[in-house]
């Protein structure tokens, strides 16, 4: 006031450049799950509709979801199958 004026602090400008790679690094990481989860349930959902209104259109998400649970057995069935031709064979016994 009278000559004497406290430091100012130095404002840096915002770093918005970093807080947008963050963001974008967060969606890329998690979009696909969540993508996939508002799908399936996308997906009942329709059934439900589709099975109060028509119910023969109501086969259509029935055999989407059906196609989904084989593709995730066999996926799992192959890896597990992957992992077991992958372990040494057992010793002979005598």
């Amino acid at each position: 006031m009278f000559g004497y004026e406290p430091q100012k602090p130095d404002h840096q400008p915002g770093s918005w450049g970093e807080t947008w790679m963050l963001v974008r690094i967060v969606l890329i990481e998690l979009g696909r799950p969540l993508l996939i989860m508002v799908g399936l349930i996308a997906l009942v959902v329709s059934v439900f509709v589709f099975l109060f209104t028509n119910p023969l259109i109501s086969l259509l998400p029935l055999s989407v979801l059906g196609y989904l649970g084989y593709r995730l057995v066999r996926k799992d069935r192959e890896a597990i199958q992957h992992a077991e031709d992958a372990l040494p064979p057992p010793p002979r016994y005598r």
